[in-house]
C-alpha cells in the first residue's frame, strides 16, 4: 500500500494494521501536509529549504537535533510469527565528510537491546553538500522479535547539519519459501513424485517417466512399512524422487533437525533432515523417526503433507568449476543425481502406529552425553613455521605443546590441520605476508621441523591431512605420492580443498573442480578410495550463500532463526556415489582485529549452538603469513603470538567443553559417529518402548534427549538432566540392542 506526500496524515492508522496487510510502504517527501507529520513517526524536524532534492522541504537532524527521522514497529503485534524485510532509503546531504553519522537499525525490548546495526552515511557520500542516496535492506528472523520492537533511526553522534528527503520506508512479512513439490493430495494413499531434468534440458514432472513399485507392509499394530522402487525408462538428471503422504487428523508434533520441538505456532514448512514427527489422534499415534533409508523429511504444515523424499538433489549440493582459462569465478551446480535408462532408486521408512507412546527420545548429533560441537578447520595457505607455532603454542619460540602458554594446545583443542605435501614451484609467503616473511611456503617435504611438529600434534588428537598437494594444480604422480605418504605417516580419511577456480593452474585435483572427471588427468576418485580418503570438504554453501538471512554475526549462515525450511544439510554424500562423505563449511573465520574475538565468540553466540544442538565447523587460516586475519600478532619484542581474542576465544570453547556442553573434535571423528548413527534401527514397540539396534561397528557414548527421563535396558549409562529435557547416553556394540523406557 502506498501513501503519497498528501496522505502521510494517515500513517498512524496504517501502521496500526499492519499486521493485517503484512506489507506496508511509506513514502514522505515533507512536502504538502507536512505540518500533521504522524506520530508513529519520531524525530521528525522538517524546515524549509530552498535546495531540496525535491520540492522545497526537508527533514533536520544537526546539533540541536541528534537524532533524525526514524519508525519503531511493535513485531509481534503488528506481524505475529513472521520474520519481517524491512527497506529504508532516502536522499540526504552533509557538508562533512567525516561524518560519524550512522543509519541505524535496533531491536529492543523489556530486557533491553537485542540488536544494533549502524550504517556510517560517509560511506554512501558522492560528495560534501551533494545530495546522496543511501538504501538498505534489512531481514529480522522471528526468533529476535518475541516481545520486542523493532527500531529504525538516524543517529548524528558528531552533530553534523544533515538534510533529509525523499524517504521510502518498505515494510513486510517475509514467508519462508518451503521447498516442497507444489502438489495437492485428494485421499490418504501414497503418492510418488519425479522431478527431473531430461536429455533435452527440459525440467519435467511426468510421473511416466519411472515405473513405481510400493511394497507396503502394514503390521498387527498398524506399523506400515513402505519399501519403493522406481526404475527409470530414460536417462535422465534426477531433482527428486519423493513419495507424499497426507497427515492424519490430530495435533503435530514435529521433531527438528535441531533437536528441538514444536508442538504449536508451527512454521509454514519445515526441512527434518532424517528426524521426524507425531500426529497424535484420539489415542493413536502415528510416529516416524530416523529413516534412513530416505534421503530427507520435510513437512508442509499447511496442506500438512509428509515429502519422503527418496532422492533430493539438494541433500548432496554439488559445484563444478570447469577447466577455463579464459574464465574466473564460473561454476554449475551439479547436485542432481545422474541416472541411467533402467537403472532403479530404492528407498524405504516406516510409520509406526501406537497408542503407547506421547514422547520420544531423539538421537543426539554427538556423542557422550555434549550437547553440540564445534571443530576448526585449517587450511595450509601462505604459512610459517613462526606463524604455526604463535597460533598452536601461543609463542613461536615454544617447541612443545606441554610448554603452551596459548593456542590451540594450551587449550587442548584438536584442529583438523590441513598441510601442504611439497613446494616444487618454490613458492616463499612473500606475496602473501606483505613483507613479514619471505621464507618458503610451509610443507612436509621443505621442513623437518614441521614434520615433527606435525607428528606431535597427531599424538595430541590433531587430525593431519592434505590440503592438496601443493599451492597449485599437481601432477597425477605427485597426487600419488603425497596421498601414499599421508596415509603412512597420518592415516586421516580427511581431505581438504585448496585454490579452486576455472583456469589450469588452479587445482585442478579438487574435488569442485576435475577430481571427479574419469578423462582429466587430475583425477582423484580413484586415489582417494586406494589411501582411504573419504571425508571431503564441500564448498558448495562458501559459493552460494544467502548472505540476506545471516544475521547478528552468527556463526551459523544462514541463521537458522529465520526458520528450518530451507534443505542446506551439513554432511552430505556424492550425488552418485555414497562411499564419500561430504562436509560443508559456509564461510571464513576471520576477525580482522582483537576486538572482533570478543564479539563473535561472545556468551550469547556460542550459546546458540549450544541450544540448537549444532556441530559448528569453521573454516580458518589460523598461521596465515600476514596477521590480518587475527589469530596471532607480534609482541613488542617482535615475536609472533597468539592474540588475547583468539586465547580469549579458545577459553570460551574450553569453559563449554568442560562443561559438557560443547564438545570439540575433529572432521574424522565427527564423521566417524555420523556414519555409525545411519547403522541405527530405531523401532516404536507396542508397549510404548524403543528398541534400539546398531546394524554397524561398535558406537561409543550414542547420545539420546527426552523431555522425560529414560533408562536403557541392560546398559551401563550416564545421565544428567539439561533444562527441561534429559540426556543419557551409553556404549552399543557392533549388532548389539537396547530397549529403552522411560523410567517409572
Amino acid at each position: 500500500m502506498w501513501i503519497d506526500h498528501k496522505k502521510t496524515i494517515l500513517l498512524t492508522l496504517l501502521l496500526s494494521v499492519a499486521y493485517l496487510a503484512q506489507s506496508q510502504c511509506i513514502t514522505l517527501d515533507f512536502e504538502e501536509g507536512y505540518a500533521s507529520t504522524p506520530q508513529s513517526l519520531r524525530d521528525v524536524h522538517i524546515i524549509a529549504d530552498s535546495t531540496a532534492y525535491d520540492g522545497t522541504h526537508v527533514c533536520l537532524c544537526d546539533s540541536i537535533h541528534e537524532y533524525g527521522l526514524g519508525f519503531e514497529i511493535d513485531a509481534e503485534k503488528e506481524f505475529p510469527r513472521q520474520n519481517i524485510a524491512i527497506r529504508y532509503g532516502f536522499w540526504f546531504k552533509i557538508a562533512d565528510t567525516l561524518t560519524q553519522a550512522m543509519l541505524v537499525f535496533s531491536i529492543d525490548g523489556e530486557n533491553g537491546n537485542a540488536y544494533w546495526q549502524g550504517y556510517n552515511l560517509r560511506n554512501y557520500q558522492t560528495a560534501p553538500n551533494q545530495w546522496s542516496e543511501i538504501q538498505l535492506d534489512q531481514h529480522f528472523p522471528l526468533d529476535y522479535l518475541r516481545n520486542n520492537k523493532i527500531k529504525g533511526y538516524i543517529w548524528n553522534p558528531s552533530h553534523n547539519r544533515i538534510l533529509i528527503d525523499n524517504v521510502t520506508i518498505d515494510i513486510k512479512a517475509e514467508k519462508q519459501q518451503n521447498y516442497l513439490p507444489d502438489i495437492e493430495l485428494d485421499d490418504s494413499t501414497i503418492k510418488p513424485f519425479v522431478e527431473y531434468i531430461n536429455t533435452k534440458g527440459d525440467t519435467l514432472t511426468d510421473p511416466s517417466i519411472i515405473e513405481s513399485f510400493e511394497n507396503i507392509t502394514i503390521c498387527e499394530d498398524g506399523t506400515t512399512a513402505f519399501n519403493t522402487e522406481a526404475r527409470f525408462k530414460e536417462d535422465v538428471k534426477l531433482l527428486r524422487l519423493a513419495y507424499l503422504i497426507p497427515l492424519p487428523e490430530g495435533k503435530l508434533t514435529v521433531y527438528r533437525r535441531n533437536l528441538c520441538i514444536d508442538t504449536c505456532d508451527y512454521q509454514n514448512a519445515y526441512y527434518l533432515d532424517r528426524e521426524g514427527f507425531m500426529v497424535q489422534n484420539d489415542s493413536i499415534s502415528y510416529i516416524t523417526y530416523h529413516n534412513t533409508g530416505i534421503s530427507s523429511l520435510q513437512i508442509d504444515t499447511e496442506k500438512r503433507i509428509a515429502c519422503f523424499n527418496v532422492d533430493y538433489w539438494r541433500d548432496h549440493p554439488l559445484l563444478h568449476f570447469p577447466l577455463n582459462n579464459d574464465t574466473l569465478e564460473y561454476f554449475e551446480d551439479i547436485s542432481y543425481r545422474k541416472v541411467k535408462q533402467g537403472e532403479v532408486i530404492k528407498g524405504n521408512f516406516t510409520i509406526f502406529r501406537n497408542n503407547n507412546i506421547t514422547e520420544l527420545p531423539r538421537i543426539m548429533p554427538i556423542w557422550d552425553g555434549y550437547e553440540s560441537g564445534f571443530i576448526f578447520t585449517e587450511h595450509a595457505d601462505w604459512t610459517d613455521l613462526r606463524t604455526h607455532r604463535a597460533v598452536l603454542f601461543g609463542n613461536e619460540n615454544i617447541t612443545n605443546p606441554e610448554e603452551a602458554v596459548g593456542g590451540f594446545t594450551y587449550f587442548n583443542i584438536p584442529v583438523t590441520k590441513s598441510v601442504f605435501y611439497n613446494n616444487p614451484d618454490h613458492i616463499t609467503n612473500a606475496e602473501a605476508s606483505k613483507g613479514n616473511f619471505s621464507t618458503p611456503i610451509e610443507t612436509i617435504k621443505t621442513d623437518k621441523e614441521f614434520f615433527k611438529m606435525l607428528k606431535t600434534l597427531k599424538a595430541n588428537g590433531f587430525d593431519i591431512c592434505l590440503h592438496t598437494p601443493e599451492i597449485y594444480t599437481t601432477e597425477k604422480n605427485n597426487l600419488k605420492k603425497a596421498l601414499r605418504f599421508m596415509r603412512r605417516n597420518f592415516g586421516s580419511p580427511s581431505w581438504i580443498d585448496h585454490g579452486y577456480n576455472n583456469t589450469d593452474k588452479h587445482n585442478r585435483e579438487d574435488l569442485v573442480c576435475d577430481g571427479l572427471l574419469p578423462d582429466s588427468p587430475q583425477y582423484a576418485i580413484n586415489l582417494w578410495k586406494q589411501n582411504k580418503v573419504r571425508y571431503l570438504w564441500n564448498a558448495y554453501y562458501e559459493e552460494n550463500r544467502m548472505e540476506e538471512h545471516n544475521f547478528d554475526g552468527h556463526f551459523i549462515q544462514p541463521y537458522d532463526g529465520f526458520g528450518d525450511a530451507l534443505p542446506n544439510r551439513q554432511i552430505t554424500t556424492l550425488p552418485n556415489d555414497d562411499d564419500f562423505i561430504l562436509w560443508a563449511t559456509s564461510s571464513t573465520l576471520e576477525a580482522n582485529n582483537d576486538n572482533d574475538w570478543y564479539y563473535f565468540f561472545s556468551d550469547n553466540r556460542l550459546r546458540h549452538i549450544v541450544n540448537q544442538h549444532k556441530v559448528f565447523i569453521t573454516h580458518t587460516y589460523p598461521a596465515w603469513s600476514d596477521p590480518w586475519r587475527g589469530f596471532w600478532n607480534y609482541n613488542e619484542n617482535h615475536t609472533a603470538v597468539a592474540m588475547p581474542g583468539f586465547n580469549f576465544a579458545l577459553q570460551q570453547i574450553a569453559n563449554l567443553r568442560d562443561a559438557k556442553e560443547m564438545l570439540t573434535t575433529t572432521i574424522s571423528e565427527y564423521l566417524d559417529f555420523y556414519e555409525k548413527l545411519l547403522q541405527i534401527s530405531y523401532e516404536l514397540q507396542p508397549d510404548g518402548s524403543i528398541r534400539l539396534t546398531n546394524n554397524g561397528e561398535a558406537i561409543k557414548g550414542i547420545t539420546l534427549i527426552c523431555t522425560k527421563p529414560i533408562v536403557a535396558e541392560d546398559k551401563s549409562t550416564d545421565s544428567r538432566k539439561v533444562g527441561d529435557e534429559y540426556l543419557i547416553w551409553f556404549d552399543l556394540n557392533k549388532h548389539d540392542t537396547t530397549t529403552i523406557r522411560f523410567r517409572q
